[in-house]
């Protein structure tokens, strides 16, 4: 909240955009009852419109178990984003209504997310990949997390597209030069920025306005 209410507070900005969005962030509410212009890279479940651009991952989880289902695994698990976010939540909820509905075993991993460190992920899926429970399926949000799970799962000597299957979305397309197994959802962060660039302008400008909204839906990459 200080760097928000120090750029309102001073009018040092004429708009602002923000990520990590959480469903009733204080960020928002505060800029909007104020009226300051602002854009979030991400959605809120607070109850008012504003300007975002999100990725639809929610769509990405169903995607990825499906994808997963259609390569014969049946015990999956995802590695999350922090769960105030919004977005881990819609992750979750895609994951568990595809798992349901597809008659999947589906579990969200304890004791880290797809935000910790290489260190934390690579101990804890390394007993997991150890161990009678290990999965056949996993499914993270975060390209350098994903590293860390393969890395981990190879330790515990699994092998990649043989004895289990990842999908992981990226940003920038690098990871099947780490692995080429690896199924890949890719993410347009020049495509977010540019979306949340004119909805700021907007909102700085029209104020009258409705919000520009924008929901990227994924696509499995060729």
């Amino acid at each position: 909240m200080d760097p928000i209410r120090y750029i309102v507070e001073t009018k040092s900005a004429d708009g602002v955009i923000i990520n990590q969005i959480q469903p009733d962030d204080p960020r928002v509410r505060y800029m909007t009852e104020r009226g300051f212009p602002f854009a979030t890279h991400g959605r809120t479940e607070a109850g008012f419109a504003h300007p975002y651009f999100d990725f639809d991952n929610r769509r990405f989880s169903e995607l990825a178990v499906e994808e997963l289902f259609r390569r014969g695994r049946r015990h999956l698990v995802l590695l999350a984003p922090p769960q105030d976010q919004t977005y881990a939540r819609h992750m979750i909820d895609g994951f568990y209504r595809a798992g349901h509905r597809l008659g999947c075993q589906y579990r969200v991993l304890e004791g880290m997310t797809s935000d910790s460190s290489i260190g934390t992920i690579e101990t804890h899926v390394a007993a997991l990949m150890a161990g009678d429970q290990r999965p056949d399926g996993v499914i993270v949000g975060a390209a350098s997390a994903t590293m860390a799970v393969v890395a981990a799962a190879e330790s515990a000597g699994r092998r990649l597209g043989r004895d289990f299957d990842i999908v992981s979305k990226e940003a920038v397309p690098f990871l099947r030069f780490f692995r080429n197994e690896i199924i890949v959802v890719h993410e347009d962060v020049r495509k977010a920025g540019e979306s949340l660039a004119h909805a700021l302008i907007q909102a700085i400008e029209n104020k009258d306005r409705p919000a520009l909204q924008a929901l990227d839906i994924p696509a499995l990459d060729g």
